[in-house]
Formats: structure tokens, sequence, C-alpha cells
């Protein structure tokens, strides 16, 4: 669905399931799983909720779609919208979490 790639869903209670090895990231984590419910809110699911699960450190937490976090969601796809319809790409700016990034060789190709 609009491509995202959910972990698991449970229909009977609309919970997103998100399941991570490590807590590094914690605040990613947290807006990928917004944003996964967010993308499920627009698709029509009432009220989805969010469970962002750490089974190594036997954590759990529940999350929910805040009106805030749908302003802050549609202020980043403006940005990111600028970005794509742009004739130039943003200056790079190369930080430690580059390294692991999925996305690594999109922003780095071109690097020695």
């Amino acid at each position: 669905m609009d491509g995202i790639k959910i972990d698991y869903y449970d229909p009977e209670t609309s919970t997103v399931h998100e399941i991570k090895k490590t807590n590094k990231m914690e605040l990613a984590h947290e807006w990928q799983v917004k944003y996964y419910l967010y993308v499920l809110w627009k698709n029509g699911i009432q009220e989805p909720k969010g469970l962002l699960e750490y089974p190594k450190l036997k954590e759990r937490k529940d999350l929910e779609l805040q009106e805030k976090d749908i302003e802050e969601i549609n202020r980043i796809r403006q940005e990111i919208d600028q970005i794509i319809s742009s004739e130039k790409a943003p200056v790079k700016n190369k930080k430690s979490i580059c390294r692991k990034c999925s996305y690594h060789d999109f922003c780095w190709v071109d690097e020695v």
C-alpha cells in the first residue's frame, strides 16, 4: 500500500507491528511507524495503532497517530516534493549514521 512494507498488521485491532533488533535509532523507528499509521489512515483505516517491538530487549512501545504527527508528516512530504521537483540536489551532509543507512548508495554513489 503506497510503497510501505509493514512487518505485521493485525486487521482485528488495526495495529501495525514493527519489529526492530536494536533501539539505537528509536526516534526514527517511532516516525517510521507513525508514517505507516498515516498511510493507513489516508487509506480509510479508522484510528490505526502502532506497536514498536524490540524482542531482544524485551521492550514494546505503543504508538498512536496524533494531529501534530499528521501536520509534521505533511510538512516533511512538502519538503520532499520540493527536493524532487528541484533542478539541483541538496548539498550532501555526511553524518556518522550515513554508513548504516539504507539509502547510502543514493547519496554517495559518485564519491570515491
